[in-house]
């Protein structure tokens, strides 16, 4: 069976997703992401940011990869890249090859007839997954900080442009993201240091350990510790560490379960300014 491979963009704007009709061939009138086929030579990636440009005339910022559907239609088989994207700022979108399209929340995602493979698509978002973050997830970690420790939103300078870009850019920095429906709910950072001692084996610290208010007891931030520890275990460290500043009963059983003790050794802080 012939594989057609092809990129779709789940376009964003905070809690609504954006969907189009197809208006033509075999599958016309069912709903989708919009996208296409990826063309000789091109990444994915380019092919997503090519096709909104061709079929919508905007310019898009592709996210993350959601999910790769792997689905069978009577006549070949569709391998779809998805990429979750945001709009450029500025830009309107305009139907050049669908006949509709409309902005659902995920309260209605299920309202339209999507094809039968972007079927697969709504239910990764409905899912949620642990990923790391990417350059697009600024705001929603800053607004999700609000449930850490933070009471307002840094100002959008320089410094905190510059700050972010060392972080996204660092490789041994790496911060973890819980996300479900599209949105970012939970989130913890691993940071891994190299290390002379215990046979040049580095160690790594975990810090900002936070879900929303909405969403805890659920295991989300115990998700993105066990993807911390993966990813400790592959760069060979030789231990975990993490600081609370909580005394609450339910908090320090939460660590402890995620394999983490208080007993081991002995923990200092010193506040600078």
């Amino acid at each position: 069976m012939k594989t057609i491979r092809v990129v779709a963009a789940i376009i964003r704007d905070k809690d609504r997703i954006f969907a189009t009709q197809r208006g033509y061939g075999d599958f016309k009138d069912g709903w989708e992401f919009p996208g296409g086929k990826i063309e000789e030579g091109e990444t994915p990636r380019e092919a997503i940011i090519r096709e909104i440009k061709e079929e919508l005339a905007a310019d898009i910022i592709p996210g993350s990869l959601l999910t790769t559907v792997e689905y069978d239609y009577p006549e070949f088989h569709l391998s779809m890249d998805c990429f979750w994207a945001e709009l450029q700022p500025d830009q309107n979108m305009e139907l050049r090859e669908h006949e509709a399209a409309k902005w659902l929340s995920l309260a209605d995602i299920d309202s339209v007839d999507w094809l039968p493979a972007d079927k697969e698509v709504v239910k990764a978002i409905k899912q949620g997954r642990v990923r790391e973050a990417t350059e697009q997830d600024l705001d929603a970690l800053l607004e999700l900080y609000l449930y850490l420790h933070e009471d307002s939103i840094p100002e959008k300078d320089d410094h905190l442009a510059r700050t972010w870009d060392q972080i996204i850019n660092d490789p041994n920095h790496h911060l973890i993201v819980y996300e479900k429906e599209g949105k970012i709910i939970s989130s913890c950072v691993c940071v891994i240091i190299p290390n002379l001692t215990r046979n040049v084996r580095p160690y790594a610290f975990i810090e900002n350990v936070v879900t929303h208010e909405d969403y805890r007891g659920n295991g989300y931030a115990g998700e993105c510790l066990n993807y911390a520890k993966e990813i400790a275990q592959k760069e060979n460290c030789y231990k975990m560490m993490l600081l609370t500043g909580s005394k609450k009963p339910e908090t320090l059983r939460f660590y402890e379960k995620a394999g983490y003790n208080s007993s081991d050794k002995t923990a200092f802080i010193q506040w600078l300014g």
